[in-house]
């Protein structure tokens, strides 16, 4: 999926140097999702090649294919497209754009926002909250969504932090924007790990999560998360249940440093 708000297209200028912005008092959050495949050849043109911090994640489903073994294809549809119109939803509210959506599966890219202060002049927010909080943010609104929308439905997701660079993919019927790094590799690792975490309590219907970050990118990630556990067993509105932080060898993308845990929506 595009980025088409306009807000976002002249982000884009500015990071690529097409266009200089200068910060101007007073800072609104970004209010227009990024929905429609329509502007990929402008966007694409006036991106270059520029890299950008990000969030990159995977969310599924948990337990899709034996609820859909043996079903029609409608009967698949109807079981998949309800999750998926969530977490579309969602991400788009938090600033947030889809990459792809497969089946169950929807790829989300979380772009720091903060990175330069001149983003108040086109009405984005400067962000100072870390990405684990803006993601809880996310997470948890999703979770509040799917309990009214998708009763029963969980999650996995798998969510890592580095630069990524989008580009385009195009033939002369079709053209869209995909991202590229390491991290979204990481966070493809991730998501798996998530689906093999295994817990001693008793919250085998809880949401899961696995998030991190390539420790040759964010060598300092683990002892944050560790840092962050010694205090806390929640994030924002998420409550982790059985957390722990490891640092684990994933094929094709190094060593990752990451937290791993069942969520709830903690207890006010």
């Amino acid at each position: 999926m595009i980025p088409t708000s306009d807000a976002l297209a002249k982000w884009i200028s500015h990071i690529s140097g097409k266009v200089e912005l200068r910060p101007k008092l007073g800072m609104r959050r970004l209010e227009e999702a990024i929905e429609l495949n329509t502007e990929a050849a402008k966007i694409r043109s006036t991106f270059g090649d520029q890299e950008f911090q990000a969030m990159t994640g995977f969310m599924d489903m948990r337990g899709f294919s034996s609820r859909s073994k043996g079903r029609s294809p409608r009967g698949v549809r109807d079981i998949a497209a309800p999750f998926v119109a969530s977490v579309v939803e969602i991400a788009c509210k938090h600033e947030s754009f889809i990459d792809k959506t497969i089946g169950d599966e929807v790829m989300i890219i979380m772009p720091s926002f903060g990175e330069d202060v001149a983003l108040s002049d086109i009405g984005l927010k400067e962000t100072t909250e870390p990405f684990l909080f803006r993601l809880s943010d996310l997470l948890a609104d999703l979770m509040e969504l799917l309990s009214v929308r998708v009763p029963g439905a969980v999650f996995t997701g798998g969510f890592a932090i580095g630069r990524i660079i989008l580009d385009e993919v195009g033939a002369t019927n079709y053209r869209e924007l995909t991202a590229y790094g390491n991290s979204v590799n990481a966070a493809k690792r991730l998501q798996a790990l998530a689906g093999e975490h295994k817990t001693d309590s008793a919250s085998t219907g809880c949401h899961r999560l696995a998030v991190g970050a390539l420790k040759d990118e964010e060598p300092g990630y683990e002892q944050e998360l560790n840092s962050w556990l010694e205090v806390s067993s929640h994030i924002g509105r998420l409550q982790l249940i059985s957390a722990s932080v490891s640092t684990t060898e994933c094929k094709g993308v190094g060593p990752v440093s990451y937290l791993s845990a069942d969520l709830g929506l903690k207890m006010e």
